[in-house]
C-alpha cells in the first residue's frame, strides 16, 4: 500500500507541476499579446 501511495503522490505532483507550467505559459503569452495589442494601439493613436 505505501509503494502505491507514494506512486500516486508523484504522479499527482509532476501533474500538478505540469498544469502549473503550462498555466504559467499561458499567462506568460497573453501577457506577451496583451502588449503588443498595448504598443500597436499607442502607435495609432500617435
Amino acid at each position: 500500500i505505501n509503494g502505491e501511495s507514494t506512486n500516486s503522490t508523484l504522479d499527482y505532483s509532476r501533474v500538478n507541476e505540469e498544469s502549473m507550467l503550462s498555466h504559467s505559459l499561458d499567462d506568460v503569452v497573453s501577457t506577451l499579446s496583451y502588449n503588443r495589442v498595448n504598443v500597436e494601439s499607442k502607435i495609432k493613436l500617435e
